[in-house]
Protein backbone atom coordinates (compact mmCIF):
# COMPACT_ATOMS: atom_id res chain seq x y z
CA UNK A 1 0.00 0.00 0.00
CA UNK A 2 1.23 3.50 -0.58
CA UNK A 3 0.35 7.08 -0.66
CA UNK A 4 -0.15 8.49 -3.78
CA UNK A 5 -0.12 12.58 -4.84
CA UNK A 6 -0.27 15.13 -2.17
CA UNK A 7 -3.56 14.54 -0.77
CA UNK A 8 -1.87 10.88 0.08
CA UNK A 9 -4.71 9.27 -1.15
CA UNK A 10 -4.43 5.37 -0.78
CA UNK A 11 -2.85 3.66 -2.88
CA UNK A 12 -1.34 0.23 -4.39
CA UNK A 13 1.56 -0.36 -5.61
CA UNK A 14 4.00 -3.26 -6.32
CA UNK A 15 6.98 -4.05 -5.17
CA UNK A 16 9.29 -3.65 -7.93
CA UNK A 17 7.94 -0.10 -7.83
CA UNK A 18 10.02 0.01 -4.23
CA UNK A 19 13.26 -1.66 -5.44
CA UNK A 20 13.18 0.57 -8.90
CA UNK A 21 13.21 3.84 -6.46
CA UNK A 22 16.44 1.82 -4.70
CA UNK A 23 17.65 1.12 -7.88
CA UNK A 24 17.18 4.84 -9.05
CA UNK A 25 19.01 5.93 -5.96
CA UNK A 26 22.21 3.37 -6.49
CA UNK A 27 22.36 4.99 -10.18
CA UNK A 28 22.14 8.43 -8.91
CA UNK A 29 25.12 7.51 -6.71
CA UNK A 30 23.36 7.24 -3.38
CA UNK A 31 25.73 4.11 -2.08
CA UNK A 32 28.23 3.43 0.16
CA UNK A 33 31.57 2.62 -0.57
CA UNK A 34 34.11 0.86 0.80
CA UNK A 35 34.00 -1.34 3.80
CA UNK A 36 31.07 -0.03 4.71
CA UNK A 37 29.39 -1.49 1.51
CA UNK A 38 31.05 -5.11 2.22
CA UNK A 39 29.02 -4.64 5.80
CA UNK A 40 25.65 -3.82 3.74
CA UNK A 41 26.43 -6.25 1.29
CA UNK A 42 26.89 -8.94 4.17
CA UNK A 43 23.65 -7.84 5.98
CA UNK A 44 21.67 -7.97 2.90
CA UNK A 45 23.25 -11.71 2.05
CA UNK A 46 21.95 -12.32 5.84
CA UNK A 47 18.78 -11.27 5.16
CA UNK A 48 17.77 -13.04 1.84
CA UNK A 49 19.65 -16.40 3.59
CA UNK A 50 17.20 -16.32 6.67
CA UNK A 51 14.08 -16.10 4.32
CA UNK A 52 15.56 -19.15 2.42
CA UNK A 53 15.46 -20.80 5.99
CA UNK A 54 11.89 -19.93 7.13
CA UNK A 55 10.74 -21.00 4.00
CA UNK A 56 12.41 -23.81 3.89
CA UNK A 57 11.34 -24.54 7.50
CA UNK A 58 7.73 -23.98 6.63
CA UNK A 59 7.97 -26.42 3.85
CA UNK A 60 9.66 -29.34 5.77
CA UNK A 61 6.99 -28.56 8.63
CA UNK A 62 4.08 -29.61 6.04
CA UNK A 63 3.06 -31.38 2.28
CA UNK A 64 3.99 -29.43 -0.57
CA UNK A 65 -0.13 -30.01 -1.64
CA UNK A 66 -0.37 -28.23 1.88
CA UNK A 67 2.03 -25.91 1.82
CA UNK A 68 0.09 -22.87 3.78
CA UNK A 69 0.22 -20.01 1.54
CA UNK A 70 -0.70 -17.37 4.14
CA UNK A 71 2.35 -18.22 6.25
CA UNK A 72 4.27 -17.85 2.95
CA UNK A 73 3.14 -14.79 2.18
CA UNK A 74 3.69 -13.12 5.68
CA UNK A 75 7.47 -14.39 5.42
CA UNK A 76 7.95 -13.23 2.35
CA UNK A 77 6.26 -9.45 3.50
CA UNK A 78 8.51 -9.55 6.35
CA UNK A 79 11.19 -10.25 4.67
CA UNK A 80 11.09 -7.65 1.79
CA UNK A 81 10.19 -5.38 4.75
CA UNK A 82 13.09 -5.44 6.43
CA UNK A 83 15.62 -5.85 3.73
CA UNK A 84 13.83 -2.89 2.12
CA UNK A 85 14.11 -0.74 5.52
CA UNK A 86 17.49 -1.72 6.08
CA UNK A 87 19.08 -1.37 3.02
CA UNK A 88 17.36 2.11 1.31
CA UNK A 89 16.09 5.32 2.60
CA UNK A 90 12.99 4.88 4.37
CA UNK A 91 11.65 6.29 7.50
CA UNK A 92 9.57 4.00 8.51
CA UNK A 93 8.76 0.23 8.69
CA UNK A 94 4.99 0.60 8.43
CA UNK A 95 5.27 -0.77 4.75
CA UNK A 96 2.07 -2.88 4.19
CA UNK A 97 1.14 -5.28 2.28
CA UNK A 98 -2.54 -6.07 0.35
CA UNK A 99 -4.09 -9.71 1.42
CA UNK A 100 -3.07 -12.53 -1.29
CA UNK A 101 -6.22 -12.70 -2.07
CA UNK A 102 -6.72 -8.66 -2.96
CA UNK A 103 -4.27 -8.70 -6.06
CA UNK A 104 -6.20 -8.59 -9.23
CA UNK A 105 -5.19 -11.61 -11.65
CA UNK A 106 -4.81 -9.12 -14.84
CA UNK A 107 -3.03 -6.06 -12.71
CA UNK A 108 0.43 -5.21 -13.55
CA UNK A 109 1.79 -6.88 -10.23
CA UNK A 110 0.80 -10.20 -11.50
CA UNK A 111 2.25 -9.43 -15.12
CA UNK A 112 5.58 -7.71 -13.66
CA UNK A 113 5.65 -11.15 -11.40
CA UNK A 114 4.75 -13.44 -13.45
CA UNK A 115 7.19 -12.64 -16.08
CA UNK A 116 10.22 -12.26 -13.59
CA UNK A 117 8.95 -15.51 -12.30
CA UNK A 118 9.31 -16.98 -16.09
CA UNK A 119 12.65 -15.65 -16.83
CA UNK A 120 13.90 -17.11 -14.03
CA UNK A 121 12.30 -20.50 -15.12
CA UNK A 122 13.90 -19.55 -18.46
CA UNK A 123 17.76 -18.83 -17.54
CA UNK A 124 17.64 -22.27 -15.20
CA UNK A 125 16.85 -23.64 -18.76
CA UNK A 126 13.56 -25.43 -17.21
CA UNK A 127 11.24 -24.74 -20.00
CA UNK A 128 10.84 -22.74 -23.10
CA UNK A 129 7.31 -21.42 -22.76
CA UNK A 130 5.76 -19.22 -19.87
CA UNK A 131 3.11 -20.26 -16.88
CA UNK A 132 0.26 -18.59 -16.85
CA UNK A 133 -0.61 -18.24 -13.07
CA UNK A 134 -4.85 -18.30 -12.08
CA UNK A 135 -4.15 -16.27 -9.12
CA UNK A 136 -1.77 -14.11 -7.01
CA UNK A 137 -1.73 -17.12 -4.78
CA UNK A 138 -0.28 -19.26 -6.79
CA UNK A 139 2.57 -16.72 -8.00
CA UNK A 140 3.31 -16.51 -4.19
CA UNK A 141 3.42 -20.04 -3.71
CA UNK A 142 5.91 -20.47 -7.12
CA UNK A 143 8.45 -18.05 -5.44
CA UNK A 144 8.05 -19.40 -1.76
CA UNK A 145 8.75 -23.35 -3.26
CA UNK A 146 11.41 -22.28 -5.14
CA UNK A 147 12.63 -20.55 -2.31
CA UNK A 148 12.45 -23.34 0.25
CA UNK A 149 13.90 -25.39 -2.34
CA UNK A 150 16.79 -24.06 -3.08
CA UNK A 151 20.55 -25.67 -2.13
CA UNK A 152 22.60 -23.65 0.74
Amino acid sequence: MVLQGEDCVDGMASSYDLLQTAVTNNMLGVRVLGQDAEMIARSKQAVLEQLQRDLAALLASSFCADFPDWQAYHILCDAFREYFVKHYATSTHDLRFYPMDDVDVHSLLMRQGSSHWNAGRMLAGEFKSGVQFGSYKDLIRAYALDLATLEQ
